[in-house]
């Protein structure tokens, strides 16, 4: 909800920015303007979760009356917490099941976990100034672009892709894509176009093609969770009532996803190839459901996947590349940098559950030594085999001031 709170307001302004531009396509100005006011949005997102961090439970009395939907004060001593529900100062267990969630077999959380330690202090992540001068910032974002792909390249060298998808206001139609092609040599290419066609918007085509691959999943070894049978024939009668699943003998022809896929590329890489050098590597900055489509499977015209002719990349925001820019040249302090080593937890390798009959991941123990030797995590904080699946004693070593184990 923080994310979606903050970050809509700013996609609100980016749609107000573009459509108070003169007519015809906006001005490369314009189009860094409404990029910029997309971007502010979800650099503030991230700030604010970074800078809340979690914290130990605290009982708070709170009067029924009035108190908002959603929250629900620490329960005393002897009181049963409801089902399902984070509590006030409570932070959500990875791994632990929560109401309406199928159990995975040997998973089961085990009593309280412990809350894990106090955040970082909250990093400066402004990239974007008050006053959205769409001339000092383009220079930002050229720098930034500079050190990705070398300062005053042209796209021939790389480009990114910014993708934004703007509410109807009046809830009228499905959303519209917008999409940013930027380079290091300032060149600012603008598309704007339809969120849906044949009778399917951005969203249903994103959620139809995972619901696929989670029914394909389920019918063959894999290494995620698995629902319950029962699940999966609810999910997959669900599908075929909406017309999803196609004609065929097997679960592989009805679960084909050619169609969302092709789809999903109309949308959203079509109309851009334009301004795409043949080869030049992508970074590709997605938005909402953008999130979860496998850019790298999209087909190109004559049929060819994107990843064939394309390197790509994928950030969740041009504020978290300059981080990470920044964190490759050195540029955190050393305190920064001590505070995240001895804070780090490295978990690699765990035993496969045996309900899944899954091998070993061949070199992931050694990967997580090797990450675990780069950050300076101690021995204590590297966890493997059994101990990387045992959600209890994750949290019991993660725990207080790791700067002290």
């Amino acid at each position: 909800m923080l994310y979606d709170d903050h970050a809509d307001t700013f996609t609100l302004l980016a749609s107000a920015l573009l459509a108070a531009a003169p007519p015809g396509s906006p001005s490369a100005s314009d189009a860094t303007r409404a990029l910029l006011a997309a971007e502010r949005g979800r650099a503030g997102a991230l700030r604010t979760l970074l800078a809340l961090g979690p914290s130990p439970p605290v009982r708070t009395e709170v009067s029924t009356e009035g108190s908002s939907a959603g929250y629900h004060p620490t329960p005393a001593e002897g009181e049963q917490p409801i089902p399902g529900v984070i509590t006030s100062g409570q932070q959500p267990i990875p791994g632990v099941i929560t109401s309406g969630q199928q159990p995975i077999p040997g998973l089961e959380a085990s009593g309280a976990a412990t809350p894990l330690p106090g955040a970082a202090p909250p990093l400066d992540l402004a990239l974007i100034s008050h006053d959205l001068d769409p001339i000092s910032e383009g220079d930002q974002i050229c720098a930034l672009l500079g050190k990705l792909y070398g300062a005053g390249a042209g796209p021939e060298a790389g480009v990114l892709v910014y993708y934004a998808l703007l509410d109807d206001t009046r809830g009228e139609a499905p959303p519209a894509l917008c999409a940013w092609v930027l380079s290091a040599d300032g060149g600012v290419q603008f598309y704007q176009g339809a969120g849906a066609a044949d009778g399917r918007s951005l969203n249903e085509a994103a959620a139809d093609l995972n619901e696929k691959i989670a029914l394909l999943a389920h019918a063959h070894t894999t290494r995620g969770a698995k629902g319950s049978a029962e699940a999966h024939a609810q999910q997959k009668e669900e599908l075929a009532s909406r017309g999803v699943l196609q004609e065929g003998d097997t679960l592989e022809q009805q679960a084909d996803v050619s169609a969302e896929l092709a789809l999903l590329a109309q949308l959203v890489l079509h109309p851009i190839l334009p301004h795409l050098p043949e080869g030049a590597p992508l970074t590709l900055v997605p938005h909402a459901p953008l999130a979860i489509v496998p850019f790298a499977a999209l087909p190109l015209p004559d049929g060819a996947p994107l990843i064939e002719r394309h390197a790509i990349s994928q950030v969740p925001s041009l504020t978290t590349l300059r981080l990470l820019l920044e964190r490759e040249d050195g540029v955190l302090t050393a305190a920064a940098s001590e505070e995240r080593a001895a804070s780090a937890l490295v978990v690699g390798s765990p035993t496969p559950l045996a309900s899944l009959e899954l091998p070993h991941l061949p070199s992931a123990a050694h990967e997580a030594e090797v990450v675990a030797a780069a950050l300076g995590t101690p021995a204590e904080l590297l966890l493997v085999g059994e101990e990387a699946r045992d959600i209890a004693e994750m949290h019991a070593r993660y725990s207080g001031d790791t700067r002290e184990i």
